[in-house]
């Protein structure tokens, strides 16, 4: 699927305007980072605006092993 979405980009611009949309709409980003997937999720509405973004990084799924992995040396700026 790479090879293909690769045979058809040409030299310009990263970046298309879309122009409206009919309706709401939705889209998915995934990048791939440092550490891992970055996923992002977004919803306009009707109107246009943004309704609803959801970004996602790696480091999120390990937010709820923290506490099991270290109890005794959590520090009070983890989330």
């Amino acid at each position: 699927m790479i090879e293909q979405l690769t045979d058809t980009v040409t030299a310009g611009t990263a970046c298309t305007p879309l122009g409206r949309g009919k309706g709401p709409c939705s889209g998915v980003g995934i990048v791939e980072g440092w550490c891992g997937t970055i996923t992002t999720r977004v919803e306009i509405s009707a109107d246009g605006t943004l309704s609803r973004v959801k970004p996602v990084a790696p480091s999120f799924f390990n937010w709820p092993a923290l506490p099991v992995a270290l109890p005794t040396r959590l520090s009070r700026t983890s989330p």
